[in-house]
């Protein structure tokens, strides 16, 4: 009775196994690996190895009935890596306006979707005490031609607080650009009037020649805060990273 009841766990256990198997390559599971792949390399070899350790572990378990707590560890070990590996692209792809995420989401962008550190020099370790609009969207590694994954990260604060994120930038090497042309004289001759700001397609497009922030950044603002958006915001550039900061309207900008 014991070695059928055994049999009936095993022959389920291999069961639920062939379905998982089966979802992972027809429901898209290498799509969600590739996803953050970084993250994917750190833990392919632990989770062979957890798991292989797991298979030998419970054979012996299942024959004599030892080992019963490294069988444990095993399983929950192997069951929070691929909460890791799955759980990691949902994230990033989410949560775009949770602040309280904003760390886990960095750590998945930096490990997980940008090799290097370079990172780490433009999103902030942390964010100001208090901000408010904040949006941050992280986007994920892609077979696609010519795709470069960003980071997109926008908030409003206290002026209190920007001496700190510019000092940081400095640190990092990031460089104040300077317009040569006061904004008057780079409007009169793009052809335009003040007045023509206060539409949301051209203050874009104006701010973006003028201060440049790229136009990849600048969709993703409200129409607000475009139209807020000072003349006066110093931006920092360092490659095709760079933030901004606006002390006018309080808003801050980094891309990575």
């Amino acid at each position: 009775m014991t070695k059928h009841k055994e049999k009936q766990k095993k022959t389920g256990f291999a069961l639920l196994n062939s379905v998982l198997i089966a979802a992972f390559f027809f429901g898209g599971g290498i799509i969600f690996l590739l996803a953050t792949v970084g993250i994917t390399e750190m833990l392919f070899l632990p989770f062979f190895i957890v798991n292989a350790t797991l298979g030998i572990l419970y054979d012996i378990y299942r024959k004599n009935g030892a080992m019963k707590v490294p069988v444990i560890i095993c399983r929950v070990l192997a069951i929070v890596m691929v909460i890791v590996l799955f759980g990691s692209p949902i994230i990033g792809a989410n949560f775009k306006d949770n602040k309280v995420m904003y760390p886990v989401k960095r750590a998945i962008f930096g490990y997980g979707v940008r090799a290097g550190d370079d990172w780490r020099k433009v999103l902030p370790d942390k964010l100001p005490a208090e901000c408010d609009e904040y949006f941050f969207r992280t986007e994920l590694c892609m077979l696609a031609q010519d795709y470069r994954p960003y980071a997109y990260l926008v908030f409003r604060c206290d002026e209190k607080y920007f001496r700190e994120y510019i000092n940081n930038a400095e640190d990092h090497g990031f460089t104040k650009y300077e317009n040569e042309k006061p904004f008057e004289d780079f409007l009169f001759e793009s052809g335009y009037a003040e007045e023509d700001l206060n539409d949301r397609y051209i203050a874009d497009s104006v701010k973006e020649k003028y201060l440049k922030i790229p136009g990849h950044v600048l969709m993703w603002l409200s129409d607000e805060q475009i139209l807020e958006l000072s003349t006066e915001t110093e931006v920092y550039l360092l490659g095709s990273f760079g933030c901004a900061f606006d002390k006018e309207s309080g808003l801050m900008i980094f891309w990575s």
